[in-house]
C-alpha cells in the first residue's frame, strides 16, 4: 500500500484500503471551503470557524485538472485481456510513502 498527494486537490490518500481493497481517488468538484470573516477578508477554512464567519465554497477545479482515478476498460488486446486507464490523469500525484 502505497500513500499519494493529489497535484490538482491536495488530497492524501492509500491506493488501498486495510483490507487491500483498491481505492480511485477523484477529486472534489470544488476547491477547499473558504470563510468570510466578519471583517470581510476571505481565508483558509478553519474548524472551528471564528464567530460571525460565513463559509465561502471554493472556486471549481478546472475539468482538464481534476483526477480521477475510476478505471475506463477501452476494449481488449490479442488475448482477450481488457485494455484499461484511468478515466484522467490530472494534474498527476505525488508519492509520499511506499
Amino acid at each position: 500500500m502505497s500513500r499519494w498527494r493529489c497535484t490538482t486537490c491536495g488530497g492524501e490518500y492509500a491506493d488501498a484500503g486495510p483490507d487491500g481493497t483498491p481505492f480511485y481517488h477523484t477529486c472534489p468538484l470544488l476547491g477547499p471551503v473558504r470563510i468570510r470573516l466578519a471583517a470581510g477578508a476571505v481565508v483558509a477554512g478553519v474548524d472551528p470557524p471564528p464567530p460571525g464567519a460565513v463559509a465561502v465554497p471554493g472556486a471549481p477545479y478546472p475539468p482538464e485538472a481534476r483526477r480521477d482515478e475510476n478505471i475506463v476498460v477501452l476494449g481488449n488486446d490479442e488475448n482477450g485481456a481488457p485494455v484499461t486507464r484511468i478515466r484522467a490523469e490530472g494534474l498527476g500525484r505525488t508519492l509520499l510513502a511506499g
